[in-house]
């Protein structure tokens, strides 16, 4: 069964595999406001919003892995010096 996020990712590969030309318009107008309060607007491409959508999607995923990893081996590191030192206390040392 797919998670949300696997479902999202794979309807962005798919909107991100189009041409921008199979689309009728592949465009939209997006509002934006800085600190100040000044107004602008862009038209971006929803096809480039979602291959920079999924880019990040895949970096974040690495980075939990790797965080995951890293809290591991913490983890591990942290039971094996504490049963060091209680080996070292119970044997007097």
């Amino acid at each position: 069964m797919l998670t949300e996020l696997d479902d999202l990712k794979y309807q962005l590969q798919t909107l991100a595999s189009y041409s921008p030309s199979d689309l009728d318009n592949p465009e939209f107008e997006v509002g934006y406001e800085d600190g100040e309060g000044s107004e602008g607007f862009a038209t971006v491409c929803c096809i480039q919003t979602a291959e920079r959508s999924l880019m990040h999607i895949e970096e974040l995923e690495k980075k939990v892995r790797e965080m995951a990893m890293l809290m591991k081996m913490l983890t591990t590191e942290r039971s094996v010096n504490l049963k060091a030192k209680n080996y070292l206390k119970d044997n007097g040392l």
